[in-house]
C-alpha cells in the first residue's frame, strides 16, 4: 500500500515538474517570438529609412547632373552668340577701315557736277558714322552679355526680373542693342558701297571720259545691290520658333520634374 502511495506521489511530482518545464519552455518561446518580431520590425524600419535616403541621394545626384548639363548648355548658347558678335566686330572694324581709306584715297575728279560732290560727302559721312555707331553698340552688347549669371538663378537684373535662361536675358537686355547695331551696319555698308559707286562713276565719266564704261559699271553695281537686298530680306536664318530651354530642375528642393 505504501509503495502505491509513493508511486502515485512520484508520478504526480513528475507530472508537475513536466508541466512546469513545459510552461517555462512556452514562456521562453513566446519571449523569443516577441523579441524576433521586434527585431524584424526594427530591421524593416531601418531598411525603409535606408532606401528612402538612397532614393533622396540619387534624386539629388540626378538633379545636380541635370543642372550641370543645363548650365553647360547655357554656356554653349552664350559662346555661340559671343562668337557671332566677335565676328561682326571684326567685320565692322574692317569696314570702318575701308571707310577711312575711301575718305583718304577716294578723291573725286575736278570739275564734277555739284550734286556728285554733295552726294559723295553725304554717303561717305553716313558710312563712317553708321559703322562706328554699329561697332559701339556691339561693344556695349558684348559687355551686357558678360553680365549674365549662369550659376545663380535667383539673380535679379536691372529690369527687376529673374532670367532662368540666357535666351530670356538676351531678349530683354541685348536684343535691342543687336537690332540697332545691325540696322546701323546695313546703313553704313550701303552708304560705303554707294560712295564707291559715286567715286568710280565720276572717275570713269569725268576723268577717263568713258561714258559707256561708267554706265556699265553703274548697271552692274545696281544689280549687285538688288541681289544683296533680295538675299537679306528673302533668305531667313531663323529656323526654330522657340529656343527657350525647358527647365527640369527645381533648384529650391533639388527635385527632378518629369515633363
Amino acid at each position: 500500500m505504501w509503495s502505491t502511495v509513493f508511486s502515485g506521489f512520484s508520478i504526480a511530482q513528475s507530472y508537475l515538474q513536466h508541466q512546469y518545464e513545459l510552461d517555462t519552455s512556452n514562456n521562453i518561446n513566446n519571449i523569443q517570438i516577441l523579441h524576433n518580431n521586434d527585431l524584424n520590425l526594427k530591421n524593416l524600419k531601418q531598411n525603409k529609412e535606408h532606401h528612402k535616403l538612397q532614393y533622396q541621394h540619387s534624386q539629388k545626384q540626378l538633379a545636380q547632373s541635370l543642372l550641370a548639363a543645363e548650365r553647360e548648355g547655357l554656356r554653349d548658347i552664350w559662346a555661340q552668340k559671343n562668337h557671332k558678335n566677335q565676328t561682326l566686330i571684326i567685320m565692322q572694324t574692317l569696314l570702318f577701315g575701308c571707310s577711312f581709306g575711301l575718305i583718304i584715297e577716294g578723291i573725286l575728279p575736278e570739275y564734277c557736277n555739284y550734286t556728285i560732290y554733295l552726294l559723295y560727302s553725304i554717303f561717305i559721312s553716313t558710312s563712317v558714322i553708321s559703322i562706328f555707331i554699329s561697332l559701339l553698340l556691339l561693344l556695349k552688347l558684348q559687355s551686357r552679355m558678360t553680365q549674365f549669371n549662369i550659376f545663380n538663378r535667383d539673380q535679379v537684373y536691372s529690369c527687376g526680373k529673374k532670367h532662368l535662361s540666357f535666351d530670356s536675358y538676351y531678349l530683354h537686355h541685348c536684343k535691342q542693342l543687336k537690332d540697332y547695331s545691325i540696322i546701323s551696319y546695313y546703313i553704313g555698308s550701303a552708304a560705303l558701297i554707294i560712295s564707291g559707286i559715286i567715286l568710280w562713276f565720276a572717275r570713269f565719266y569725268y576723268l577717263y571720259n568713258k561714258l559707256s564704261v561708267s554706265i556699265i559699271f553703274l548697271i552692274y553695281n545696281l544689280l549687285g545691290i538688288s541681289a544683296i537686298i533680295y538675299i537679306s530680306y528673302n533668305i531667313k536664318t531663323k529656323t526654330r520658333e522657340n529656343t527657350l530651354p525647358i527647365h527640369f530642375i527645381n533648384d529650391n528642393i533639388n527635385e527632378v520634374r518629369v515633363i
